[in-house]
């Protein structure tokens, strides 16, 4: 069972760089990740929650997503993105909205879920997606975003799709993949 969360702002999203629960970043230096549901506030992952999300999530089996052409999303159009298309990324949303909503969640931004939402993978720090890429959809991770004051976000749960195994089983931690996948990146 994860840990109880207090009153916090959180995002759910999946992964397109192997992270594991724990993993911290800073607020700047996201690994690259799909929205499943933007920012959100809720007085606490409680047992109740928890079991409703687990049961969302056992019924939606892992699916592929292909990255689109770029876009631009924020008020000043200047955040540059790519768009995701494919696989049960639409459902997933309603349905992970549906129950957050159940359970209380106050969204940031309402104007970006249900039917406005547009799955997209952000440009971070000059890193991208690659229009053609495919990507598996695997498991939906939670992320608070004020885990403290240092300006770090913490991944708080993963929640995996269907009946895969949770990720990080191999030797190779998801941390040290992390960190493998940004120097390759930086020799690049």
């Amino acid at each position: 069972m994860p840990e109880q969360l207090p009153r916090a702002k959180s995002v759910a999203v999946t992964f397109v760089e192997p992270v594991k629960d724990g993993f911290r970043f800073r607020s700047g230096g996201w690994p690259i990740h799909i929205t499943i549901a933007p920012p959100f506030s809720i007085d606490s992952f409680s047992e109740d929650l928890i079991r409703d999300l687990e049961a969302l999530f056992a019924t939606t089996d892992p699916f592929g997503v292909t990255v689109e052409g770029e876009d631009a999303f924020g008020p000043k159009q200047d955040l540059p993105v790519n768009l995701v298309s494919g696989g049960s990324l639409g459902p997933l949303h309603e349905g992970l909205i549906a129950v957050l909503e159940r359970h209380g969640a106050r969204f940031q931004n309402p104007n970006h879920i249900k039917g406005r939402y547009r799955p997209h993978v952000t440009h971070q720090q000059g890193r991208k997606a690659a229009e053609g890429e495919r990507f598996a959809v695997e498991k939906v991770a939670f992320i608070d975003e004020l885990p403290d004051d240092a300006g770090f976000r913490e991944v708080k749960h993963s929640f995996p799709l269907g009946k895969i195994p949770h990720a990080g089983t191999s030797p190779e931690t998801d941390q040290e993949a992390y960190n493998k996948t940004e120097r390759q990146r930086g020799n690049q």
